[in-house]
């Protein structure tokens, strides 16, 4: 009977590897480098694009289409996801909208706030006098110049075609008010000037006449006494009227509550026609106020209210109908929502077209598996802040199911990590949770790459993970991937498949430009541990691009990589999306693959619960076959990519012989089952036409050849030095390590040799010199093998070092390299790892670079 060990993968990645960096061309490509060639055409870009912004239909959100498009195109966005609240101007927070607005009994939505020059101020709840509930406001402002006292929220009603008339109802009782001050309530469109936040108000609006106006202000004033001056508005378009003129139910007098009523909508018909504001637009920044100019203007304000009837099924629907209108080629806006009043995530494809397709969730995350089910990802916002669901909740559930998870601050990084931890491919994303229509050169965004800026195309990419995170002006492309030679980004939603055997695997950092002098590119990884994310390294640059391969321990049940950029300061600027592993039984260590791109016939349905890529795979140790199991969307083309030092001896997928292509451009242009091994780079490359749902694929292997004569150079994967001078403390990031002969300092490499195949005829440690130093450095073998890099000390080091040294570097000069023989300490340690101790007979101490530094030691090795 047949010897075979299997592995179930499809729910849960098994083990994921981390970096090995193998500069010569022939162990990348046996390690993976052969998988990653490049499949993008001219057509391939990066799209600059934001998954999370607001309009103004959205209940807490200040611009309109235009505003938003203008600015966007302004900072180089190629693609917006318009993710409005899933109820509009409906959209409840602390138990008001922007259709039913109120100031009752508390400042709950509401800021206190002052402009102009004042010599004296109140602004406060009182229990008396009271109009209604429990409390009023009492404004009260004194100036010989001119000043005010005001409360303001951010939004109220919209305009919306078939809206009711936006009500106005408030009571006042003044208690003072001098000759030239005033006592005044008030609305604008676009923003008032006087409220300072957000920063770039006033935002502006869109006019019927399509003039997109960024910065464009009406403000409707209803007023008694004078109203405010125009000092205070600048170039914005100021309505005032007086609420003596039979908006209230009695004339203004000191001491008595006086009820009015104003229909804020029919207002807008007083403007001309150049400041008129698109029907979706809506008020925003409503004020309550009491202004000074040469005196003192002393009110209170109760029962204060602005009520709109609109119906958020009819505004998506008008939105959307308006949507495409800013479009241009390089440019578009996608119907999106936000869904949920609380934990909220986002249906990227909701362009409805009737009210009938309008659908709405309470709990965000309800929404989730249905919007896959329409053939689309989901997004899991904001983990850990309000409106999202708990931290504890997102790992848990890895990320409720969603495809994507926002993951723009902290916390949501360590919630990415924890799920990532657990073998479980959730693909990261940027996105401003944009409400005021403005970017700057730091906003969050996320690159992606796809070949063309369609609303399927990037929806493809984006599962896939073809897509980076960055600030604004990070546009210089961030690829996290597993070939040297390659600038194109993994697709982080299919792990790759290795051997239990490999214990590392390389890969590989591309960064265009737009790194920034004291930038540092960290590369982070779970050396196999289900609670802890470490950095593998720490690299300053030098330069706006960069561009390196380093090594990742494999371990433990889920192994995983991914990289970051931080400015000096901290700041995070670019994170890569991640590159999982998983274990196969018995797999030989010379083959690995993983699923390249799965294409399906809808030209969607690119969801975790549709596209799920490999759910098993068996190795066959007798027969040497490979055998996987497939479940995509019935007529998807999955195309597989591998690496194998042996070639295939044939291909079958559901039990039927599949042909093998000519030449490699035979390959990439087929549309059916076939299947290339390119024998000079060990490249494996499989498509599978599946007829069904599910395929089964079985690929049987001729016995590996000897691997040819090859030079490869390795860098460490673990050092670090101890000193009796602080025998507790931990040095295993430090950019250098040290020795010196007075017994204080020394210090330890690990090389991982897992990777090598054939004989080792030399093996060469080379080390750069940071320092000079007249007699150089001793290398000893340590056989034990134990020491872990971020926690070994003085008091906890290996005791067990070779008794004599294999080699000396000789004189150390700064700035140069040194170089020791270790070929017999290699040959022995060969197919593990391999432990070395450096120490120095010179009292005068010797900087080296480590691991963490620019130049990092290098293993350089010569088999055959």
């Amino acid at each position: 009977m047949a010897a075979s060990a299997s592995t179930t993968v499809g729910g849960h990645v098994s083990r994921v590897p981390l970096l090995v960096t193998a500069i010569a061309v022939s162990l990348g490509l046996l390690l993976g480098g052969a998988t990653e060639r490049s499949f993008a055409t001219a057509s391939w870009q990066w799209y600059k694009a934001d998954f999370h912004v607001h309009s103004v239909v959205s209940a807490d959100a200040f611009p309109d289409l235009g505003v938003i498009s203008t600015s966007a195109k302004a900072n180089g966005f190629n693609a917006i996801f318009l993710t409005d609240h899933n109820l509009g101007s409906n959209f409840p927070i602390s138990g008001m909208t922007a259709n039913h607005m109120f100031f009752e009994d508390s400042y709950r939505r509401w800021t206190s706030a002052t402009t102009g020059s004042l010599s004296a101020g109140t602004n406060q709840l009182v229990t008396s006098p009271v109009a209604s509930g429990t409390s009023s406001l009492h404004l009260a402002s004194t100036s010989g110049t001119a000043g005010e006292t005001f409360v303001w929220t951010k939004r109220g009603p919209n305009f919306r075609t078939g809206t009711s008339d936006a009500i106005l109802r408030f009571k006042v009782r003044p208690n003072q008010l001098d000759a030239g001050s005033g006592l005044y309530v008030s609305a604008a469109v676009g923003g008032d000037p006087t409220v300072k936040s957000p920063a770039n108000n006033p935002v502006g609006y869109t006019t019927t006449a399509g003039a997109v106006s960024p910065g464009k202000s009406t403000v409707l004033v209803f007023y008694f006494g004078a109203p405010p001056p125009a000092s205070f508005y600048g170039s914005a378009h100021v309505l005032a009227y007086d609420l003596d003129s039979g908006y209230c139910d009695r004339p203004f007098e000191l001491g008595a509550w006086i009820s009015c009523t104003v229909d804020v909508r029919s207002k807008l018909a007083d403007l001309p026609p150049a400041d008129q504001p698109l029907a979706y637009n809506g008020l925003s920044d409503l004020k309550l106020s009491s202004v000074a100019q040469g005196g003192t203007a002393d009110a209170y304000f109760d029962s204060y209210s602005i009520d709109a009837t609109s119906s958020s099924e009819d505004e998506f629907v008008e939105r959307n109908d308006v949507i495409g209108s800013y479009d241009t080629p390089s440019f578009r806006i996608f119907p999106s929502v936000e869904m949920g009043v609380n934990k909220h995530a986002n249906r990227f494809n909701f362009g409805i077209t009737t009210p009938a397709q309008f659908t709405s969730y309470r709990d965000g995350i309800d929404g989730i598996l249905p919007t896959q089910q329409t053939g689309y990802p989901a997004q899991l916002n904001h983990p850990g802040v309000d409106g999202g669901v708990t931290d504890a909740a997102a790992i848990s559930t890895d990320a409720e199911g969603a495809d994507l998870l926002e993951v723009r601050q902290q916390n949501m990084i360590n919630d990415w990590d924890a799920i990532l931890r657990n073998g479980k491919p959730v693909v990261g994303t940027w996105g401003g949770d944009n409400h005021i229509g403005r970017w700057t050169l730091g906003s969050q965004v996320t690159f992606v790459s796809a070949p063309a800026l369609t609303f399927d195309e990037l929806m493809h990419s984006i599962f896939e993970g073809r897509a980076y995170m960055g600030q604004s002006s990070f546009v210089g492309g961030f690829s996290l991937n597993l070939d040297p030679a390659s600038q194109e980004p993994y697709p982080a939603r299919y792990p790759v498949y290795v051997s239990p055997a490999r214990t590392t695997i390389p890969a590989h950092v591309a960064i265009g430009g737009g790194l920034r002098s004291g930038d540092v590119v960290r590369w982070l990884a779970n050396d196999g541990s289900a609670s802890t994310t470490s950095v593998l390294a720490s690299d300053p640059t030098s330069s706006a691009a960069y561009d390196a391969t380093n090594p990742v321990p494999l371990g433990g049940v889920a192994s995983y990589v991914r990289a970051e950029v931080r400015s000096s300061s901290g700041t995070l600027r670019g994170l890569s999306e991640p590159i999982l592993f998983a274990d196969v039984a018995g797999l030989p260590a010379h083959i690995s693959y993983h699923v390249h791109r799965i294409t399906t016939p809808s030209g969607h349905d690119y969801t975790r619960i549709a596209s799920e890529g490999v759910t098993s795979t068996a190795w066959d140790a007798t027969a040497d076959a490979l055998s996987l199991g497939l479940t995509d969307p019935a007529g998807s083309l999955v195309e597989l990519r591998g690496t194998s030092a042996a070639s295939p001896t044939g291909v079958e997928v559901d039990g039927a012989a599949v042909s093998e292509a000519g030449s490699l451009a035979d390959f990439d242009s087929a549309t059916g089952s076939t299947w290339f091994y390119d024998a000079a780079t060990n490249g494996l490359y499989l498509k599978v036409l599946q007829a069904g749902a599910t395929a089964a694929v079985r690929v049987a292997f001729a016995p590996a050849s000897p691997p040819p004569p090859q030079t490869i150079t390795l860098i460490p994967a673990a050092d670090a030095f101890v000193t009796s001078v602080s025998p507790t403390t931990n040095f295993g990031h430090s950019l250098a390590f040290y020795v010196d002969g007075n017994g204080i300092r020394k210090s330890y490499v690990r090389f991982d040799l897992s990777s090598l195949a054939g004989a080792v005829s030399s093996a060469t440690l080379r080390i750069w010199g940071n320092s000079t130093q007249s007699i150089g450095y001793d290398v000893f073998g340590v056989d034990d093998t134990s020491w872990d890099e971020s926690t070994i000390d003085w008091e906890n080091q290996p005791t067990s070092w070779d008794t004599s040294p294999t080699g000396s570097s000789g004189p150390v000069g700064a700035g140069t390299w040194t170089s020791v023989d270790v070929t017999r300490l290699v040959q022995a340690a060969a197919g593990g790892a391999l432990n070395l101790g450096l120490s120095t007979t010179s009292t005068t101490n010797l900087s080296l670079g480590s691991r963490e530094s620019i130049h990092k030691p290098q293993l350089v090795i010569a088999t055959g």
